[in-house]
């Protein structure tokens, strides 16, 4: 669970810097859509239209964001004037954005751009590649810690994560909450 938990974030997050893998945050190619604060309903529209004009609008499409995003949305009106329909339906944990999947997870930041920016991503999740190599190891250490009658261990995997195409997401930028 913990190298699923790593992968996650580097998929997300990956800097691309000290043996990470560059993360959709931070990939060149990546579609991107200025919030400018709490999202609204047509900038989540015009982060599915940027998909759709690079032909990518296929596949296991979905939004993922923070809890504390999901939680905004599900309080949001989608036209303040004139609905009563929240921008997010359905559970906070999995609901719809914008007639698409959403998920919450706080594997997606909350401390993005000056501290406080929410990570939003949509795209074709069929389009996340992780290869791996060899089978993950585990050490178990009996001595290292043996004055506190602890075992340590040790696990360690080699894999690296990259995007079939790019263009199948868009990343939010200046998504807030407040």
């Amino acid at each position: 669970a913990v190298h699923a938990l790593a992968w996650d974030a580097a998929v997300f997050h990956g800097t691309g810097n000290s043996n990470q893998p560059s993360g959709l945050y931070v990939a060149s190619d990546v579609n991107s859509v200025a919030m400018g604060g709490v999202p609204t309903f047509g900038k989540l529209i015009d982060m599915v239209t940027e998909v759709n004009k690079d032909n990518a609008l296929g596949g296991s499409l979905a939004f993922i964001t923070t809890p504390g995003m999901a939680g905004k949305l599900a309080q949001t009106v989608v036209a303040a004037s004139t609905d009563t329909r929240m921008i997010w339906g359905g559970s906070l944990s999995e609901g719809t954005l914008a007639g698409y999947r959403a998920i919450s997870s706080n594997q997606i930041l909350a401390t993005l751009g000056g501290g406080s920016e929410h990570g939003i991503l949509f795209g074709n999740w069929n389009e996340v590649l992780i290869g791996m190599w060899g089978a993950m190891e585990l050490v178990v250490d009996p001595y290292a810690l043996k004055k506190q009658g602890m075992v340590e261990i040790t696990s360690f995997q080699l894999c690296d994560i990259d995007f079939r195409h790019g263009q199948s997401f868009a990343k939010a930028t200046g998504a807030t909450i407040a």
